[in-house]
């Protein structure tokens, strides 16, 4: 991205955070856009803006850069949006879409941070279990869910879910760690 492309980003700010611009001048403004911009140069811009643009909508306080690096990073992954309750209505329907038998059907009609989680409890354990039961299910698929959320947002990792790119990404970071 580029300083005017960010600058784009600012101005956005600008006019819906007026409060907290109103006493800058000139120099304290060019201050501003040089020390955030080097926190956002390698995002796309259009993620930028996104997340400015959501972060409007949620709060009526201006986003710290932590903020806006988080709700990039939110955006960019549908992984980090799933909603485990919508996620668990998800597999249920396909449990009367598909049944017991169709498996590799009914993973391919889930989201894959759905399937993910769904192949570590069991497809056929899911299907089978009773009624009664359903609930204590239920609490551990979300559970899951969530805590596979939250190791993503730790990592930092972003973009569409694959399971090797994450693999790949985190013995990458782990490398980096121990100085090899």
């Amino acid at each position: 991205m580029t300083k005017e492309e960010f600058s784009k980003g600012v101005t956005l700010l600008r006019y819906a955070y007026p409060y907290y611009f109103k006493d800058m001048d000139k120099t304290e403004k060019r201050e501003f856009l040089e020390a955030w911009y080097p926190f956002f140069g390698t995002e796309k811009p259009e993620r930028l803006l996104s997340a400015i643009q959501s972060l409007i909508v949620k709060s009526k306080f201006m986003p710290s850069i932590h903020d806006l690096k988080a709700e990039i990073a939110y955006l960019s992954n549908p992984f980090l949006q799933a909603n485990p309750e919508a996620e668990w209505a998800s597999v249920i329907a396909a449990i009367r879409d598909y049944g017991y038998y169709r498996e590799p059907e009914a993973m391919q009609s889930l989201g894959r941070p759905t399937r993910e989680v769904v192949r570590t409890l069991g497809w056929h354990r899911i299907c089978m279990t009773t009624n009664d039961c359903v609930t204590g299910l239920k609490k551990e698929f979300c559970y899951m869910l969530k805590s596979k959320k939250d190791e993503y947002q730790r990592l930092g990792i972003t973009g569409d879910y694959q399971p090797d790119v994450f693999l790949q990404e985190v013995s990458a970071r782990v490398k980096r760690l121990a100085g090899a």
